[in-house]
C-alpha cells in the first residue's frame, strides 16, 4: 500500500503520486484517469473503484464521491483518499466492502478544484486571503444593518472547467449495498 498519512493535507503532486500508487498496486480494484484539466492545466483525477473481475464499472450501480470543490474546503480531499484506502485495504477482509466492490462501482474524485487547493495550501497565503472575517456573535448580528454586515471581501477567480466526462451509469441510489 502507498505510504499515506491521514493527519495532513497533501499538495497536488503528492496526492497525484498517492492516487497513482493505489491504481498501480491494485489494478483489479482501482483505475485512474483524468476527467479534465484545471485552469492552471492540472489534471482532475477520477478513480474508479470496483472489482473488475466481477464485471465492468459501467455495468454496475455506482456511487460518486468528490471533494475539494471550493478552494479552502480541503478536508474532503483527505476524506476521499481515506475512503479509497478503506475500500482497498478491507476488500477480501470485510464482507460488506467485498460485496460492495463485487457488485458496485465507486467513482472518487478527491480534488475537483486542484488550483484552488494549491492556493489554499500554499505556505504564503497572504497573496490571496483577505483579513480573517470574525465569526459573528448574537451581539454583532443584532447591531448589523441589513445592507452592511461586513467590509471584508473574498478573493475571486474566474476558472472555467471543462464539462467533466463521467460514466453514464451514475444514478441516485441507496448508498447501502
Amino acid at each position: 500500500m502507498p505510504d499515506i498519512h491521514f493527519d495532513r493535507y497533501y499538495r497536488y503532486d503528492d496526492l497525484t503520486r498517492l492516487l497513482h500508487a493505489y491504481a498501480e498496486e491494485n489494478p483489479n480494484l482501482v483505475m485512474i484517469h483524468s476527467i479534465g484539466k484545471s485552469h492552471e492545466d492540472r489534471d482532475i483525477w477520477l478513480l474508479t473503484v470496483t472489482n473488475s473481475e466481477t464485471g465492468s464499472a459501467e455495468e454496475k450501480p455506482a456511487l460518486w464521491v468528490d471533494g475539494n470543490i471550493h478552494a479552502t474546503e480541503v478536508s474532503a480531499s483527505a476524506a476521499c483518499p481515506y475512503h479509497l484506502n478503506t475500500l482497498v485495504t478491507q476488500y477480501g477482509k470485510d464482507e460488506n466492502i467485498t460485496r460492495c466492490l463485487d457488485t458496485r462501482a465507486f467513482y472518487i474524485c478527491p480534488r475537483i478544484n486542484p488550483d484552488g487547493a494549491e492556493l489554499a495550501l500554499a505556505t504564503n497565503r497572504d497573496s490571496f486571503a483577505p483579513a480573517p472575517v470574525p465569526i459573528p456573535t448574537t451581539k454583532t448580528l443584532l447591531r448589523a444593518s441589513p445592507m452592511k454586515t461586513s467590509t471584508a471581501t473574498a478573493a475571486s477567480s474566474q476558472c472555467e472547467f471543462p464539462t467533466p466526462m463521467v460514466p453514464g451509469n451514475l444514478t441516485l441510489m441507496n448508498p447501502v449495498c
